[in-house]
This record gives C-alpha cells, structure tokens and sequence, in this order.
C-alpha cells in the first residue's frame, strides 16, 4: 500500500519523494529543509527534539547548532503564511502544531504521467562541475541551450542534469530526440508523440501549448541544430505562453530567441603539452580518465605505464578531448596498442571511422558526426572550412582572410562566413587572445582536408597560406622586438611555417626559399633549431639543383645554413669545408653582412676545433672596420676575447670581454641572434667563468645567478642554456652547492624540450651532481657508480658535446675524478689521456694544470712504489702552470693537495708553509671551494710543530 501523502493548508507533501508542492507547483527547498520537515509532519503536535533533527538533516556529521536554525528559518519563509505552523520550543527542539490531513491524491493532476528522462549507460566523466552550473542556469531562467561540437558530450551532460533535477518537477522531465527526424515539419510531431498526446489530430505548435499548459516540467529537445528554425518558433511560443515549463536544449547552433541562455560544452581537460612526465602525472585529466575507462571495458587491468603516459596523453590531445573520438581510439586499444593508436593519428578517418552498434547513426563514427554537420552547410560554408584546413593550429580573422578566399569568396565575405561557422561551432572561438582566435578542431580539419572540392581549391589556399605568413615575416619590424611579450604570439607562426613550407618545398620552390629565409630570425628567436636547419637544409639543396639562382640568393642560404651550426649538430656534414664555402660565396655575391656572418661561423668552427685562425680573423677586423654600425666595430675585440679563453689567457679574455661589454651597452638584437645570440651576456658569462678560475668564486656565482635571471627574462632558450651550461653549473658543482646546483639543473632540464640534444648536457650535469652528492653522503656508491657509467657513455657516444669547446675537456676531467673516486685508476689514466689531446699549448693551464692534479692525486690513492714521489713532481707542475695563467683556483687546489701529501709523508712544517704562502695571496678572493682543507692543513701542521718543538733537546727547561 502507498504512503498517503500530507496535506496542510494549500500544500501536499510527498512523503516518499520529499516533494513539497503548493497547488501544482513545486516549492524549491533544499534536502536538509525537506528531511526537517518531513520529520515534523511524522508526528504532528509532537516535540521533535534538536538531536533526532540533527540525525535527519546532517547524518553522521557534527555541525554547530546556528546550521539548524538557518534552516528552520528559511522553511518558515518558504511556507508564508504556514510557517507559523513550526513553533520552537526553548532549548529543547521544535513542533509542527498545524491541522494535517493525509491521503492520496484523486484529481487529475494525480491520474497524469509522471515523464522520466532516460539515463546516462555510464557516469560521466569530467563534468561534475559543468552539471551544477546548468542546474543553476536553470533556476533562474527558462530556456538554457547546451551548444558544442559533434561527440563533446551534449546529451550526455543533458541527461545528467535531468538526473540531478529528476525531483524538482511535478510532471517531471520529457526527454525528445530530434536527431532522429529528418525534416523540419517532424519536429511538432516528434515532441507531441514525446508528450504522450494522443488525441487523434494533426500535430501543431498550439496542441501541445494546450497540453501542457498545466503542467510543471523540464522539456529536453536533444540535438536541433538541422530543425532549429522549428525549434526556436516553439521555444518562443512555450516562453510566452505557459509559466511552469521550461525547456534544456543540445545543439550545434543556437537558436537565438529571446530568454535563451546559452552553455558553450568544452572539451574535456586534456594533458598540456609541456607536461611529458609519469603516469601519475597524467591521470588527473578527465580526457585521460575517460580514455582509461574505455579501455577497461576490454582490457580490464590496463594500466598507464610511464612509457605509455607520453602517448595516452598525446592521443588525448590530438582528439582535442572529445569524448566521442577518445571512446572510438580507446575500444581499438586491445586489437592496436596504444602506440600503434599514436601513430594512426595522422590518419585518424581510417582508424576511428568505426561502425558501433546500438547508438544511433550520427555517432556511430567521428567520421558520421561530422558528416551531420558538415552536410547542413551550405556550398559557400562548406568551401570556407575546406580551406582554412591548412591552417595548423589557431588564426586570426586577417589570416583567414588572406587564406579562404577563392571561387565564390572575396575577403570582405570571409568574415560573416566565420560569424556562421562559430555559431554552428563548427570553429571554436579564442575571446582571450588579441585579436581573437578561431580553430578548427583536429578531428574537423582532417575530415575538410579530405573532403572533395573543385580542382585546384586546395592548392590555392595553401598558396594563400604560405604568401600569407611570408607576408607576415617579411613585414615584422624585429628590431622593435620585445621577446617577452612577443614569443606568445610568434610560437603560433611556427608550426604554420612548417605547415606552409611543407607544401611550397613540395609545389613552388621559388616561394619555399624565400619563406625559409624569412623565416629564420623567427627561428632564431624562438630556439626552434631543428625546424631551422631542416628547412635551411632544403632550401640549400633547392638553390644548388637551379643553375640560375641568383649568387645573392646561393650566399644567404648557404650563410644561413651553416650560421645555424653554431647551435645545432648536423651528422654527416663537414663543417669546416662548408663554413668555407659560406665564405666564399659570401664574398662572390659582394654582401659584406653576409661575409660577417659567415666569417664569424668560420672562426667559431676554428676556434672550437682549436685551429689558427688569425688570417680569418685579421679579414673579419678589416670587414667590421668599414661598418659605420659602432657594435659591428666591436666584433673582433669579441673573438679574441673568446680565442684568448680556449688557450688559457684568462687575464688577456676577461680584459677584452669586459672591454667588448662596457663599449657595447646597446647591441642591436639582430646581431645578438645572427652573430650567436645574446653576445654581451654570453660575454658576462664567459667573465664570470675566467673570474671564477681566477680566484674571486662568490663574486662569480652571484654574477651568474642575475645573469640566469636575465637570461630567463629574455626567454631566449639559448641563452638560458648557454648561462646554465657553461657558467652557472660549472661553478655550483665546483663550489659543492649541491642544492643550487639542483635547482639550475631542473631549469636546464625543462629547456632541453625544446632542443633533444641538450638533453646530453642534463644527462651530464645530473651525473656530476651525483658525485657532489656522494661527497656529502646523500646518495649511495651504486647510484656513483650508475653514474658514472652513463657520463662515461655520453662523453664517447655524443659528438654534440664535442661541439662545446673548451667545456667537453671539462666534462673529461669530471669524468676522470669520479673514477678516481671509484678507484678505477686505469680508467682515470685513460680519461686523463684523452682530455690531453685537447692541449693548445705547453701553457694551456686550464687541461695541463687539471691533468697534473688529478693525476698526482691518482698516484697518491693508488700508492704503489714511486707513486708518492711522482705525485709531487706532478702537483708541483699543476702549481707553475696555474700561476703562470693567473689561475688561483688551479693553484689553490693542486697547492691543497701537495701539502696534504707533504703531511702525509711526514712534512708538517712544509705543508703547512705551502698553505700560508697561498693565503698571503688571497687578497680580496673569498669562498674558495677547499679553504676547509686549508684550514685543516694549518691546524695539523701546528699541531705537529708544537710536538717538535717539545721534542727538541734543551727547550723543555727553557
């Protein structure tokens, strides 16, 4: 038998629904209200006391009393007039004191249907928040229009909201697919047969006015976008014409009536592509989440593996987190793999245009999805999104403007054609960006690009493309460059450019060599190396298959290309014999820029190979001397200064360097990045590296860390990793900051995305640290001994390190000491060996002076016969050569260890005179990594004098 509802005044209470419901409408109360009222009218007249309240409304939780009398109060309120009917009693509880009838209702209203929404076959995933925030649109208006994109999960988000307000309406929530029918004239049909109006007439707008006029529900019209001229007219008629119904619409389009709110559906939250960690670092996205659900459903314990995650969350990204496309990949899964899924994107029709069964046909595949949208444009539409396929990622409405014109298209109509696209979302809309953006979603543009248009449509519009941005290269003014504000907005060209070249290398060559060319600043600019050499590479080969290009032409390129090798490794090419014929070329076309540039690559190459170069370099002072440009006559100072560094003059480069800094205190950014970037703070660096060498270690770090800052603000990766990995680390390791250190290797990690062979350099410098770790006893022998063997095997393996000058030695004698601490001598010997090949001259203090020391300090671990006697003799050569260099740290050290063997062999007061004489010329050098030895030399060295002393015959009475 059914509980009888409870009738008081001019309201009834369902007592199992917990609905309250005056006349016909329901009052909006919420839960905790309605379990404090229903636990009222159980037992009318009867004290309810605050604790059995508190059970009702709050179950299992603790709240502070002020909670219940919030609720009473908006009760009372909500009854009007019948709220007097809950009378309080003082400390106690409270009492429902009015007349209260209970039975069933036998009117109409109690005979009717009672309509339900079907339910979701699964929880949605990822839109928990998107639910409420529809739920709350529609409390306060009557007509709310979910609008996205075929597959973004429009019924399903309408289908949870119907679940979540299943009780708020009397007559509950009628539920009406449209995306069955086929005409606009079914649409009156569809929702009366959905209203269960039988009445044996013909369907019109006004038959269902008048049969629903007195009811109190939620009308849900699923998927209008192809009968949304019939949609809006009964939107607009419902509106005006009834009070308790209000309507939840899904589509592609709105219908733009008055009173219409509309929910723009995003995508689910997919991986950013910076993110390229573990498996735990992904599986917060709902993209993902959803993804791994439907795998489950075949592959019940799959799990996200770290190899795996890079792949899952690249999946997710391509398929722009749409659910449909994530559940079609994720049911292939079992059959593909995940990584054979990764490699279908690119032709992504063929491996999700899978037939599902039992859903209805626009979702049976991506490719059926947007077949349904695709086919309700008209030819015009349908052109336009055919064309702005080629775009790669976000446009602007100048860039479509110059791309999708074509037959039946100007310009000036290019942007009403976009204000329709955007509102069939079939383009999704950017409002953050200035100007505002529009996109093609990946799955859409691979369904436009092979879609059939009239012959030579879609090469026109790449055509378009690529003059577009050559236009836009050419005309940016880079001298007024800001790289800060302006990397957002040139990172978007990159992958156009690749797009566009792409196509013209393929098409007109002609115009892919003059966009390569004016494109590479912006390479440049944004450390996009691998992108620049590629594509300089193909212009290369273009210029050199045509017999007539122009000699100006053959120049730049060739300069370009081999300018490019100062950042990059190119396998296979022999640099040196091309840097020449840069030159040559060069000089044939009669471009003295061009002979600069290419000159200044020449002597680079030479430099690092550590060949003669002064005839080279004598031409490059008597080229910059004819510039009126103050900083081109500042260049050589430059390259000698940095010739100087990579044979051991130190005193010699500092001077220039800081000469070249101080007279350059405006370099054009231009030649910044043609002559090798950021060429004063490059120059800083270099300074504060030969300063450290020299002696004045904290002055040095604390130099470097502004110059990190500085290079971190110009966000110029670069730089950045020039700063890092040839200052900043060198000198934190050396001083055991193993906590700096840290910190700068992580930011030297996070650029080496952007470039894979500096991922080398992070690989090397985590092994180092490792051994300044092992120092102070953080880390164990097995991981020094990992270790060492992966320093060891990027050092023989790695060509790209060879391309670092003076500091791939340096990574040599970090080897040899970390061997040393392993006590694989013959292994140091070996490593010593080889870094001694990279000797310039008998005075080349930065490989002799480490080579003697690490060697000397191998004799004495080692300690066989003559070991002790020949470690001296080495230490002693560290110490003349570093002196003669002016390089106190190298003195400092190899003086540290020949007085520590001195003590060692019995020579105390030796040992501890070869210290204070290295203190006596500290002057203003301070945090020297080893004064701690030093002072521990001195103490034992007393120590032992004072024991001499005592020991002598004769003072002991004196």
């Amino acid at each position: 038998m059914s509980t009888p509802d409870a009738v008081f005044g001019p309201f009834r209470f369902n007592r199992v629904r917990r609905v309250l419901i005056k006349g016909e409408v329901p009052v909006q109360l919420g839960a905790r209200a309605l379990a404090i009222l229903s636990a009222l009218i159980e037992t009318p007249g009867q004290l309810v006391t605050k604790r059995e309240l508190f059970e009702k409304a709050w179950p299992g939780l603790t709240v502070d009393e002020a909670n219940l009398k919030v609720q009473i109060s908006g009760l009372r309120k909500a009854l009007g007039d019948e709220g007097n009917f809950i009378r309080a009693e003082a400390s106690l509880g409270y009492r429902f004191i009015g007349d209260i009838a209970f039975g069933h209702r036998s009117n109409e209203a109690s005979e009717r249907r009672r309509f339900r929404a079907p339910q979701n076959l699964t929880t949605p995933i990822g839109r928990d928040e998107v639910t409420s925030n529809i739920c709350d649109l529609l409390n306060k208006n009557r007509l709310v229009t979910i609008l996205g994109t075929g597959g973004i999960g429009k019924t399903t988000v309408a289908l949870a909201v119907a679940r979540k307000l299943a009780e708020s309406y009397a007559d509950g929530i009628c539920f009406v697919d449209l995306g069955r029918i086929v005409h606009q004239d079914q649409v009156i049909a569809a929702i009366k047969g959905a209203l269960d109006l039988h009445d044996g007439e013909e369907a019109s707008i006004e038959q269902i006015l008048l049969g629903i006029h007195r009811r109190q529900l939620l009308l849900i019209l699923d998927c209008c976008e192809h009968v949304i001229e019939n949609v809006a007219q009964l939107a607009e008629r419902v509106l005006a014409e009834t009070t308790n119904i209000q309507i939840l619409v899904t589509s592609r389009e709105s219908l733009r009536v008055a009173g219409e709110v509309v929910w723009r559906l995003e995508p689910l939250e997919i991986p950013p592509l910076s993110l390229q960690g573990a498996a735990s670092d992904i599986d917060g996205y709902s993209s993902v989440q959803l993804f791994m659900r439907t795998v489950r459903q075949t592959i019940g314990d799959f799990l996200i593996t770290d190899e795996s995650a890079i792949s899952v969350a690249e999946i997710c990204r391509r398929l722009d987190g749409i659910p449909l496309a994530l559940e079609l990949a994720a049911s292939v899964v079992n059959i593909l793999g995940i990584a054979e899924i990764r490699r279908g994107l690119d032709q992504r029709f063929a491996l999700l245009d899978l037939d599902r069964r039992a859903v209805i046909p626009r979702h049976r595949s991506m490719g059926a999805t947007i077949d349904w949208s695709y086919n309700q444009l008209s030819p015009r539409l349908q052109a336009v999104i055919r064309r702005l396929a080629c775009f790669a990622g976000p446009f602007t409405l100048d860039a479509a403007s110059s791309v999708a014109p074509g037959e039946g298209m100007n310009a000036q109509s290019v942007p009403n054609a976009i204000v329709e696209l955007v509102n069939k979302s079939l383009l999704s809309l950017n409002h953050q960006a200035d100007p505002h953006e529009y996109r093609l979603l990946e799955t859409t543009k691979a369904y436009a690009s092979q879609a059939q248009g009239p012959f030579g449509e879609g090469q026109l519009a790449r055509e378009n493309h690529a003059r577009y941005f050559l236009s836009l290269l050419e005309q940016q003014n880079w001298d007024d460059y800001e790289p800060v504000l302006g990397r957002a907005k040139m990172q978007g060209c990159l992958e156009e450019i690749r797009a566009a070249l792409d196509w013209a290398f393929e098409f007109n060559g002609a115009l892919a060599v003059r966009l390569t060319l004016a494109a590479e600043r912006l390479w440049l600019e944004l450390t996009s190396l691998s992108q620049s050499i590629h594509y300089l590479g193909l212009a290369m080969r273009e210029v050199n298959a045509d017999p007539d290009a122009d000699a100006a032409l053959r120049a730049r390129v060739l300069v370009s290309y081999v300018s490019s090798q100062s950042h990059i490794l190119i396998s296979g090419v022999d640099e040196g014999s091309l840097v020449e014929q840069a030159w040559r070329a060069a000089q044939a076309a009669q471009d003295e820029f061009l002979q600069l540039r290419a000159l200044y690559a020449f002597i680079d190459y030479l430099n690092f190979a550590r060949r003669p170069l002064q005839y080279e370099l004598d031409e490059f002072s008597v080229l910059a001397a004819k510039s009126d440009d103050p900083a081109i006559q500042q260049l050589p100072l430059l390259i000698s200064g940095y010739y100087d560094v990579e044979h051991s003059d130190i005193v010699s480069s500092v001077n220039k360097l800081e000469t070249f800094v101080a007279n350059c205190v405006y370099f054009p950014r231009k030649y910044y990045l043609y002559f090798g970037n950021s060429l004063t703070l490059y120059s800083e660096v270099t300074v504060s590296l030969m300063r450290y060498w020299l002696g004045y270690c904290e002055q040095a770090r604390t130099a470097l860390a502004v110059l990190v800052e500085s290079a971190e603000y110009r966000a110029n990766s670069s730089t950045l990793c020039f700063v890092l990995a040839h200052g900043a680390l060198l000198c934190e390791l050396r001083s055991g900051d193993v906590d700096i250190a840290s910190d700068y290797l992580q930011k030297l990690e996070q650029i080496a995305a952007f470039y894979k062979p500096w991922n080398v350099l992070v690989v090397c410098y985590r092994a180092i640290l490792t051994k300044e770790e092992y120092k102070k006893q953080i880390v164990s022998v097995s991981d020094l001994r990992a270790a060492e063997q992966s320093l060891g095997k990027e050092l023989k393996t790695e060509p790209f390190l060879k391309k670092q000058g003076g500091l791939f030695p340096i990574l040599l004698f970090e080897l040899a000491e970390t061997r040393l601490i392993l006590r694989d001598f013959e292994g140091v010997l070996e490593t010593l060996q080889e870094a001694m090949t990279y000797c310039t001259n008998d005075q080349d203090a930065r490989i002799i002076g480490e080579h003697e020391r690490i060697l000397a300090q191998t004799l004495v671990a080692r300690n066989e016969p003559g070991d002790l006697e020949a470690a001296g003799v080495h230490f002693r050569r560290s110490i003349e050569v570093a002196r003669f260099r002016s390089l106190y740290l190298y003195e400092f050290e190899a003086t540290l260890g020949l007085a520590e063997l001195e003590l060692a062999t019995g020579r105390p007061i030796v040992a501890g005179e070869l210290v204070t004489q290295l203190l006596d010329r500290l002057e203003d050098r301070d945090q020297l990594p080893g004064m701690a030895r030093a002072q521990d030399i001195l103490h034992h060295a007393s120590l032992a004098g004072t024991r001499e002393l005592r020991d002598t015959p004769g003072q002991a009475g004196a």
